[in-house]
């Protein structure tokens, strides 16, 4: 019986020395709490207008069609607009360029006085291709214009990546 007593002895003490370690260690810890409210916007603020028409979601898809040996203009087809009301810093890169084209330029030309002007060019046969230094104000538009040179026969395809982020 004497066995007992010393294990329920040894067992109280060290159910009391844990609980005055517990209460030792919550004394001296300190807290700081972070509470987050999302709001999901109703509209994205920069979108793609393509042959007149907003294109939902983040990627457009542009099927230009060329003859082979001539160097053809394609205009007028292809918007970014800024619909929100903040300004984004805009970079637009080659991320994947166009093979056995002579000539694939993006003619970038930026709308915020009313008037279209020319802000860059870029070479979709090169990824080396960037404009990193872009803006983009509360309703205005970049107006992307293609000009290419087609081999003789073939096809191909190129990307680039629109990376923005408010300014404001």
């Amino acid at each position: 019986m004497e066995t007992s007593h010393k294990k329920f002895i040894k067992l109280s003490v060290l159910l009391i020395s844990s609980l005055l370690i517990a209460k030792v260690s919550a004394d001296a810890a300190s807290y700081l709490y972070l509470q987050g409210n999302i709001t999901v916007a109703s509209t994205q603020d920069l979108i793609w207008i393509k042959d007149g028409s907003i294109v939902s979601g983040d990627t457009v898809t542009m099927d230009l069609e060329v003859q082979p040996s001539v160097t053809t203009n394609i205009t007028d087809r292809l918007y970014l607009k800024n619909q929100g009301t903040s300004s984004y810093s805009v970079s637009l890169i080659v991320t994947s360029a166009i093979s056995g084209f002579s000539k694939c330029d993006i003619h970038v030309y930026q709308n915020s006085t009313g008037e279209w002007q020319y802000v860059t060019t870029l070479d979709a046969t090169s990824t080396s291709s960037q404009y990193t230094s872009g803006s983009l104000g509360a309703g205005e538009y970049y107006k992307l214009d293609f000009e290419i040179t087609a081999p003789s026969s073939g096809s191909g395809s190129f990307t680039i990546k629109v990376e923005y982020s408010s300014s404001s």
